[in-house]
């Protein structure tokens, strides 16, 4: 599960405390929208996931 401290909508600590024992990620910013998802979380999904991504060709 990945919480933004800063959601506009939800509250951060009542979602970890209730989802304690869930794999978590708190992120300081991104909002309720998690507007950083792709550039600081996708990949820690995707492993979670057991989803490997390819390295890119310029890697």
């Amino acid at each position: 599960m990945v919480v933004a401290r800063d959601d506009e909508v939800l509250d951060w600590r009542e979602m970890t405390q209730r989802y304690r024992h869930a794999k978590l990620r708190v992120a300081e910013h991104g909002g309720h929208a998690l507007d950083d998802y792709a550039s600081h979380h996708l990949d820690a999904v995707l492993e979670f996931l057991g989803i490997a991504i390819p390295p890119s060709k310029s890697d």
